[in-house]
C-alpha cells in the first residue's frame, strides 16, 4: 500500500490511540485542541498545498541563473541526433561556439521556465475530491502524470514565444546557423536540417517536468517534511502512538520516478 493510502487507513486507529474525548463527539480532545481533523478532505487539502509548494520549488530552481546549465540532469545538451556534428565541428575550430550555443540553449530556457507557475497552481488547485484521491493512490509520479496530461500542450502555446524571443536576444539562432553552415560546407557530409526553437521549447519543459516529478517522490517519501501541518500533525500522532518516529512511516522508497 502506498504512503498515501497508509495515511487514509490509518486516521481511526489514530483517533483511538490519542485518548480522551471529553464530549463523546468521536474526536479526540488532543485533535479538537489544536490539530486537524483527520478527514480524507483535509488531507487532500494538504497534500495540494505541498504539491503547489513543490511546484513553485521546481520553476524556481528552474528560472534561477544557472538553473538549467548548471544542472546536469536537466541541462540542454547539444541536440543528441547531431553528435557527429558536434564532434566534426570542434575539429574544425568551432567548439567555442558550440559551447556558446549550448550556454545560451540553457539560458533561453531559464527565461522561460517562470511562466510555467500559473499553468501548474491553476492545475492543481482545479481539483476535485475524487481526483486528489487518485493521485493520492496513483503511485510516485501520478502528480506530475497529471500536470504533464493537463498542462503540456498550453505549456508549449506559453513557453514558445518566450523561448523564441529569448533565442533571438542571446543569437542562439544566429549561432547555430553559424554552426549549421560551416558543418554543412565539410565536404562529403549529409546537411543539416533541424528546428531548434521545437527543440528548446521541448528540452525546457521536459527539464522542469523532471524536476516536479523529484520534487513529487520526496514529497511522497516525506510528506511531514514538506510544511503542511495537518500532515505534520498525522505523522507526529502515528509517531507518538508507536514510539517510533515520523520518518519510519514516510521513509520508504520510492516506487519509481517520473
Amino acid at each position: 500500500q502506498s504512503t498515501w493510502g497508509h495515511v487514509f487507513t490509518m486516521g481511526a486507529e489514530i483517533a483511538k490511540m490519542c485518548g480522551k474525548d471529553s464530549d463523546g463527539d468521536g474526536i479526540p480532545d488532543v485533535i479538537e485542541n489544536g490539530l486537524p481533523e483527520l478527514t480524507p478532505e483535509n488531507i487532500a487539502r494538504a497534500l495540494m498545498e505541498a504539491l503547489e509548494n513543490g511546484i513553485r520549488f521546481a520553476v524556481q530552481l528552474a528560472s534561477a541563473a544557472g538553473g538549467f546549465l548548471s544542472n546536469m540532469a536537466i541541462r540542454i545538451p547539444w541536440p543528441q541526433e547531431f553528435q557527429e556534428a558536434e564532434r566534426r565541428l570542434r575539429q574544425i575550430g568551432f567548439g567555442e561556439k558550440v559551447d556558446e550555443f549550448v550556454t545560451s540553449l540553457n539560458n533561453a530556457a531559464e527565461r522561460a521556465a517562470g511562466a510555467a507557475i500559473d499553468l501548474f497552481i491553476n492545475a492543481i488547485r482545479g481539483l476535485t475530491f475524487e481526483r486528489a484521491r487518485e493521485i493520492l493512490d496513483g503511485g510516485m509520479s501520478a502528480a506530475t502524470n497529471f500536470l504533464r496530461q493537463m498542462c503540456l500542450e498550453p505549456l508549449k502555446a506559453v513557453f514558445k514565444p518566450i523561448v523564441d524571443a529569448a533565442l533571438e536576444a542571446v543569437d542562439v539562432t544566429k549561432l547555430w546557423e553559424k554552426c549549421v553552415k560551416a558543418y554543412n560546407a565539410i565536404p562529403l557530409v549529409k546537411d543539416i536540417s533541424f528546428d531548434i526553437e521545437v527543440y528548446a521549447v521541448d528540452r525546457a519543459i521536459g527539464g522542469l517536468f523532471h524536476l516536479i516529478g523529484e520534487k513529487e517522490a520526496a514529497i511522497r517519501q516525506n510528506p511531514a517534511a514538506e510544511g503542511s501541518e495537518l500532515l505534520k500533525g498525522i505523522f507526529s500522532q502515528a509517531a507518538t502512538a508507536s514510539g517510533g518516529g515520523a520518518g519510519a512511516g514516510a521513509g520508504a522508497a520510492p516506487a519509481g520516478r517520473a
